[in-house]
């Protein structure tokens, strides 16, 4: 049987095939694969972290993927007013990252600190990647992600990203939205804090910019978004474990999110977030 590859979502090319056997074929593929991509890209993967599965519409192939959630949509509708609750999750991980520049960071922000956006020396963001839109009878939500990281190699033995997800949602039919929530965690043990935006809990007018700006090694990164009425954060003790949410009321009316954080990870180990989605309402009339 042959086992077809993937990393982050991409289909390994023919010769990358493993021929699986019985027994022991699974962990033994994964650990091709890892050694593999550690020896065409220089970055390290965790075999732990991965796991095989049969592809539906090939008979006798098989995907090698990250570990995680599946994407797992839930819906309740409950209490005499009428309220709902939707939620959802996926995986994000950043495309591989061959080199880094090998200026002294260090030496360069002495002087000043850099602020960067998009592909200005010192960092470089991956393009973006946005969900497939949810939408029901109580409205829409869609979301997306970005990575980046910076590209100096003054710290060869540390790697600091930046991650960024936002989304707008909007209420549909007799329904309002209250919250729309976007949020991430991981279980990956070596990764580390580095930074998160925004920071507290706050109220703004509607229409407003809500700037968002994280601290790496040596780069600072900034990002904002169209913001309205309150948003509260809930940040956990792990790595990556963050949320931002929009809290308010709006009937048929689009309200966005989004929130900014960086991590760091040693020798080129490549991060693996779970990240999650949220939004609630209630109805309006009949």
């Amino acid at each position: 049987m042959l086992a077809l590859l993937t990393l982050l979502g991409m289909m390994a090319p023919a010769s990358n095939a493993v021929a699986a056997t019985p027994g022991n074929a699974s962990s033994a593929a994964i650990n091709a694969f890892v050694g593999r991509i550690a020896a065409q890209y220089g970055l390290n993967l965790d075999a732990s972290e991965y796991s095989m599965r049969p592809l539906n519409d090939a008979a006798g192939s098989y995907v090698i993927e990250p570990k995680g959630p599946p994407v797992s949509d839930k819906e309740t509708l409950s209490g005499s007013d009428g309220t709902f609750s939707l939620s959802g999750s996926e995986r994000s991980t950043p495309r591989p990252v061959t080199g880094r520049s090998s200026t002294n960071a260090r030496a360069l922000t002495e002087q000043t600190l850099i602020t960067t956006q998009a592909t200005s020396t010192g960092f470089v963001w991956q393009a973006p990647y946005c969900y497939a839109r949810y939408s029901n009878t109580y409205g829409w939500f869609d979301h997306c992600t970005q990575w980046g990281y910076e590209t100096y190699s003054n710290s060869p033995s540390t790697v600091y990203w930046a991650f960024k997800q936002y989304g707008t949602c909007k209420s549909a039919g007799s329904w309002a939205i209250e919250s729309c929530t976007l949020g991430s965690s991981s279980t990956q043990s070596y990764l580390q804090w580095a930074d998160w935006s925004p920071k507290s809990d706050f109220s703004t007018s509607c229409g407003s910019t809500v700037s968002l700006n994280v601290q790496l090694a040596f780069v600072n990164v900034g990002a904002s978004y169209t913001g309205c009425d309150h948003y509260d954060i809930t940040k956990g003790s792990s790595p990556a474990d963050f949320s931002n949410a929009w809290q308010g009321y709006a009937y048929h009316s689009e309200r966005s999110v989004a929130y900014l954080i960086s991590i760091s990870t040693p020798s080129w180990q490549n991060p693996s977030l779970n990240i999650h989605w949220g939004v609630g309402g209630v109805l309006v009339c009949c």
